[in-house]
């Protein structure tokens, strides 16, 4: 019987010949990712020729209103994308999302797993309909997850979970409560001189990342995209309860938003941070108003833990159920309407009544139910 040990240096080994195939596949490969265009690679490539990074109409011009918006940390992170064209750059970038994209599920699958709960994992995981859209898009959601998850593995290397926090803000709304109940973690271990280290060692890494905040013209760049960036309809809880019942909805979001607080609040109390941090991603895709359904990709991590921990031949049947409904409807409504991300918003929801359905007794135990 192969080893634990020897499946992971196998794993290796493919990613090897997947990454060194796809590099001579896309080497004469023209490819371009909207979002990972306008976000990242403009802003990187004006870095290293010596103009504001996020200046990026004067690269691109204003056709399709190109706008730049990810925060500098992740530009100072991955500034060495900007040497390469932008071809290249984005069959770097898609290489990237799938390796961190296997990280993941490699960091939340268990030693020795079953077979066939292995075989449904990975189904669920690789044919999750917010991926392709995510991989087309070029995001950031999975890169941002993958660090998130390692920061749980660190919790000994301050200056190596720090700079793995910091990087993954390069969208905030991903870490909100992520960091919220990372912060409690942080209290209950270490105290209140815990936490000032923690903000201390990231405002350093900050200023590491963004090493070019000095240069002249940036931050006016950066806050002119911030005003003029276009609204839109997210696909989260308080957009659309505004759209059906108008201002009211700011009430019973902000309720929801203290359970929400206060239960994942629990979960770092109560559950290792490994899983802790399962929940906190799932939570964050539910409850941030400032969601895209390629986002949705943060609620994998907690659906593949359960399909490993849940005790019952009944509870796998409701989880294997549940998620064909699911990517049934998500299917139908992406290619037979008019595919607006709006309609969505209840895919978090969704997910996480299902797995908090399968997880009843356990979250009985955290007196999270009583």
């Amino acid at each position: 019987m192969i080893s634990w040990k020897q499946s992971l240096w196998m794993g290796i080994a493919v990613l090897v010949l997947i990454t060194a195939s796809a590099i001579l596949f896309f080497r004469d490969v023209s490819l371009s990712s909207w979002d990972f265009r306008n976000n990242l690679y403009a802003p990187t490539r004006l870095l290293v020729i010596g103009e504001s990074p996020y200046a990026i109409r004067a690269l691109l011009g204003e056709q399709g209103t190109p706008n730049a918006i990810w925060m500098p940390m992740v530009v100072g992170a991955f500034f060495p994308l900007g040497y390469l064209n932008e071809a290249q750059a984005t069959a770097w970038w898609a290489m990237l999302t799938v390796v961190a994209y296997l990280l993941v599920l490699f960091l939340v699958i268990p030693p020795r797993p079953k077979p066939l709960r292995l075989l449904f994992a990975l189904l669920a995981a690789l044919l999750f309909p917010p991926l392709f859209g995510h991989v087309a898009l070029g995001q950031f959601s999975v890169i941002a997850m993958a660090l998130l998850l390692m920061m749980t593995f660190q919790l000994n290397r301050l200056w190596l979970l720090v700079l793995l926090i910091v990087i993954a803000a390069g969208k905030p709304q991903l870490i909100v409560l992520p960091l919220t109940g990372f912060t409690v973690y942080l209290f209950r271990t270490h105290g209140i001189a815990g936490i000032i280290k923690f903000a201390l060692y990231s405002l350093t890494a900050i200023f590491l990342l963004a090493f070019w905040l000095l240069s002249p013209g940036w931050f006016e760049d950066f806050i002119y995209n911030l005003r003029n960036n276009a609204l839109w309809e997210h696909p989260s809880l308080f957009i659309w309860l505004r759209l059906q019942i108008g201002d009211s909805a700011l009430v019973i979001w902000v309720i929801s938003a203290l359970g929400i607080l206060i239960i994942n609040s629990l979960f770092w109390l109560r559950y290792p941070p490994k899983v802790a941090m399962l929940w906190s991603l799932a939570f964050n895709a539910f409850l941030i108003p400032y969601v895209w359904s390629w986002d949705f990709v943060l609620l994998i991590p907690l659906l593949v833990h359960t399909i490993f921990t849940v005790k019952t031949a009944r509870q796998q049947a409701i989880l294997v159920i549940g998620y064909s409904v699911f990517w049934v409807i998500f299917v139908y409504l992406r290619t037979q309407t008019s595919n607006n991300d709006l309609f969505y918003w209840w895919v978090p929801a969704f997910f996480l009544m299902l797995i908090g359905l399968v997880n009843f007794k356990n979250l009985k135990r955290l007196n999270l139910t009583e």
